[in-house]
Protein backbone atom coordinates (compact mmCIF):
# COMPACT_ATOMS: atom_id res chain seq x y z
CA UNK A 1 0.00 0.00 0.00
CA UNK A 2 2.85 2.38 0.84
CA UNK A 3 4.47 1.76 -2.57
CA UNK A 4 1.16 2.55 -4.27
CA UNK A 5 0.61 5.78 -2.30
CA UNK A 6 4.20 6.94 -2.94
CA UNK A 7 3.76 6.25 -6.64
CA UNK A 8 0.44 8.06 -6.64
CA UNK A 9 2.02 11.10 -4.98
CA UNK A 10 4.87 11.10 -7.51
CA UNK A 11 2.41 10.75 -10.39
CA UNK A 12 0.34 13.68 -9.10
CA UNK A 13 3.45 15.82 -8.67
CA UNK A 14 4.64 14.91 -12.15
CA UNK A 15 1.27 15.82 -13.66
CA UNK A 16 1.19 19.12 -11.76
CA UNK A 17 4.72 20.00 -12.90
CA UNK A 18 4.05 19.14 -16.56
CA UNK A 19 5.46 15.65 -16.78
CA UNK A 20 7.69 13.21 -15.01
CA UNK A 21 10.59 13.73 -17.41
CA UNK A 22 10.75 17.42 -16.54
CA UNK A 23 11.18 16.54 -12.87
CA UNK A 24 14.03 14.15 -13.65
CA UNK A 25 11.84 11.15 -12.77
CA UNK A 26 11.71 8.01 -14.82
CA UNK A 27 8.38 7.64 -16.58
CA UNK A 28 8.84 3.88 -16.60
CA UNK A 29 9.12 3.93 -12.80
CA UNK A 30 5.78 5.73 -12.57
CA UNK A 31 4.04 3.68 -15.25
CA UNK A 32 2.37 1.19 -12.88
CA UNK A 33 0.72 4.10 -11.09
CA UNK A 34 -0.31 6.25 -14.05
CA UNK A 35 -3.01 5.70 -16.69
CA UNK A 36 -1.54 4.58 -20.03
CA UNK A 37 -2.61 7.85 -21.72
CA UNK A 38 -0.74 9.87 -19.09
CA UNK A 39 2.44 7.84 -19.57
CA UNK A 40 2.24 8.28 -23.35
CA UNK A 41 1.53 11.98 -23.01
CA UNK A 42 4.55 12.68 -20.83
CA UNK A 43 6.98 11.43 -23.49
CA UNK A 44 5.25 12.66 -26.69
CA UNK A 45 6.47 15.82 -28.42
CA UNK A 46 3.77 17.44 -30.57
CA UNK A 47 4.74 18.26 -34.15
CA UNK A 48 2.87 19.79 -37.05
CA UNK A 49 2.72 18.32 -40.55
CA UNK A 50 2.32 21.02 -43.24
CA UNK A 51 -0.60 20.54 -45.63
CA UNK A 52 1.53 19.57 -48.64
CA UNK A 53 4.06 16.73 -48.68
CA UNK A 54 5.99 15.40 -51.65
CA UNK A 55 6.90 11.74 -51.36
CA UNK A 56 9.93 10.78 -53.42
CA UNK A 57 9.75 7.09 -54.25
CA UNK A 58 12.80 4.83 -54.52
CA UNK A 59 11.95 4.15 -58.17
CA UNK A 60 12.24 7.90 -58.91
CA UNK A 61 8.51 8.62 -58.96
CA UNK A 62 6.71 11.17 -56.81
CA UNK A 63 3.39 11.49 -55.04
CA UNK A 64 2.05 14.57 -53.31
CA UNK A 65 -0.74 15.42 -50.92
CA UNK A 66 -1.41 15.65 -47.21
CA UNK A 67 -0.07 12.97 -44.84
CA UNK A 68 -3.14 11.81 -42.93
CA UNK A 69 -2.06 8.48 -41.52
CA UNK A 70 0.88 6.33 -40.53
CA UNK A 71 0.82 2.65 -39.61
CA UNK A 72 4.06 1.44 -38.03
CA UNK A 73 2.82 -2.17 -37.91
CA UNK A 74 1.90 -2.37 -41.60
CA UNK A 75 4.70 0.09 -42.43
CA UNK A 76 2.55 2.35 -44.58
CA UNK A 77 1.99 6.07 -44.99
CA UNK A 78 -1.48 7.34 -45.93
CA UNK A 79 -1.55 10.31 -48.29
CA UNK A 80 -4.69 12.28 -49.17
CA UNK A 81 -5.21 14.44 -52.23
CA UNK A 82 -8.66 15.99 -52.54
CA UNK A 83 -11.19 13.34 -51.62
CA UNK A 84 -8.95 10.43 -52.62
CA UNK A 85 -6.41 8.77 -50.37
CA UNK A 86 -3.75 6.17 -51.05
CA UNK A 87 -1.49 4.10 -48.85
CA UNK A 88 2.20 3.85 -49.76
CA UNK A 89 4.46 1.14 -48.29
CA UNK A 90 7.41 2.66 -46.43
CA UNK A 91 9.82 0.35 -48.27
CA UNK A 92 8.97 2.25 -51.48
CA UNK A 93 9.63 5.71 -49.99
CA UNK A 94 13.03 7.40 -50.32
CA UNK A 95 11.91 10.47 -48.35
CA UNK A 96 8.98 12.71 -47.51
CA UNK A 97 9.57 16.45 -47.92
CA UNK A 98 7.05 19.05 -46.77
CA UNK A 99 6.60 22.17 -48.91
CA UNK A 100 8.30 25.23 -47.39
CA UNK A 101 5.38 27.47 -48.37
CA UNK A 102 2.60 25.10 -47.25
CA UNK A 103 0.41 26.12 -44.32
CA UNK A 104 0.59 24.26 -41.02
CA UNK A 105 -1.50 24.45 -37.86
CA UNK A 106 -0.26 25.24 -34.40
CA UNK A 107 -1.54 22.96 -31.63
CA UNK A 108 -4.08 25.66 -30.66
CA UNK A 109 -5.58 25.47 -34.19
CA UNK A 110 -4.07 28.68 -35.58
CA UNK A 111 -3.04 28.30 -39.26
CA UNK A 112 0.41 29.63 -40.20
CA UNK A 113 2.09 29.90 -43.61
CA UNK A 114 5.77 28.97 -43.49
CA UNK A 115 8.12 31.45 -45.08
CA UNK A 116 5.95 34.32 -43.84
CA UNK A 117 8.17 36.66 -41.76
CA UNK A 118 5.58 36.43 -38.97
CA UNK A 119 6.15 32.67 -38.65
CA UNK A 120 9.51 33.20 -36.84
CA UNK A 121 11.27 30.02 -37.95
CA UNK A 122 14.07 28.78 -35.70
CA UNK A 123 17.05 26.59 -36.47
CA UNK A 124 16.26 23.19 -38.05
CA UNK A 125 16.95 20.14 -35.87
CA UNK A 126 17.39 16.51 -36.93
CA UNK A 127 16.12 13.73 -34.68
CA UNK A 128 17.47 10.31 -35.71
CA UNK A 129 16.82 6.71 -34.69
CA UNK A 130 13.20 7.28 -33.71
CA UNK A 131 11.39 3.92 -33.58
CA UNK A 132 8.65 3.72 -36.24
CA UNK A 133 6.21 3.05 -33.41
CA UNK A 134 7.22 6.42 -31.93
CA UNK A 135 5.39 8.44 -34.60
CA UNK A 136 1.63 8.87 -34.77
CA UNK A 137 -0.77 11.21 -36.51
CA UNK A 138 -3.14 12.52 -33.83
CA UNK A 139 -5.34 14.92 -35.87
CA UNK A 140 -5.13 14.40 -39.63
CA UNK A 141 -7.41 17.33 -40.51
CA UNK A 142 -5.05 19.81 -38.82
CA UNK A 143 -1.80 17.95 -39.46
CA UNK A 144 -1.11 17.29 -35.79
CA UNK A 145 1.24 14.44 -34.92
CA UNK A 146 3.46 13.32 -32.06
CA UNK A 147 6.96 11.90 -31.75
CA UNK A 148 8.17 9.78 -28.85
CA UNK A 149 11.74 10.95 -28.28
CA UNK A 150 12.44 9.46 -24.83
CA UNK A 151 14.58 6.68 -26.36
CA UNK A 152 16.39 9.13 -28.66
CA UNK A 153 17.27 12.11 -26.46
CA UNK A 154 18.77 12.41 -23.00
CA UNK A 155 16.55 13.77 -20.25
CA UNK A 156 18.27 17.17 -20.43
CA UNK A 157 17.88 17.29 -24.23
CA UNK A 158 14.23 16.33 -23.84
CA UNK A 159 13.73 19.15 -21.32
CA UNK A 160 15.22 21.56 -23.88
CA UNK A 161 12.90 20.26 -26.61
CA UNK A 162 9.91 20.63 -24.28
CA UNK A 163 10.96 24.18 -23.40
CA UNK A 164 11.03 25.11 -27.10
CA UNK A 165 7.74 23.27 -27.73
CA UNK A 166 6.04 25.23 -24.93
CA UNK A 167 6.42 28.47 -26.91
CA UNK A 168 6.73 27.22 -30.49
CA UNK A 169 5.47 24.53 -32.81
CA UNK A 170 7.92 21.99 -34.20
CA UNK A 171 7.11 21.76 -37.91
CA UNK A 172 8.24 18.68 -39.83
CA UNK A 173 10.38 19.48 -42.88
CA UNK A 174 11.42 15.99 -43.89
CA UNK A 175 11.09 12.31 -42.92
CA UNK A 176 13.13 9.29 -43.93
CA UNK A 177 12.65 5.65 -42.97
CA UNK A 178 15.19 2.92 -42.21
CA UNK A 179 13.15 -0.27 -42.24
CA UNK A 180 16.12 -2.56 -41.54
CA UNK A 181 16.41 -0.95 -38.11
CA UNK A 182 12.72 -0.06 -37.74
CA UNK A 183 13.69 3.59 -37.29
CA UNK A 184 13.02 6.96 -38.83
CA UNK A 185 14.79 10.31 -39.06
CA UNK A 186 12.86 13.56 -38.86
CA UNK A 187 14.03 17.08 -39.69
CA UNK A 188 11.98 19.71 -37.83
CA UNK A 189 12.03 23.50 -37.51
CA UNK A 190 10.54 25.30 -34.51
CA UNK A 191 8.11 28.03 -35.59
Amino acid sequence: MKKFSNGLILACLAAAMGGAGEMGLSVSGLAPFMPAAAVAQTAAIPVSLPELAVITLKDGGERSGRVVGFDSQKQTLLLQRGSASASTPLNQIAKVVYAKDAPFYRAQGEPVIRGNPASHAGTPVTWSNIPLSGFRVSDASRGQAALMLDSVLSSSELRGVRAVASGSTYVVDEMQFNLQNGMMTVLVTPN
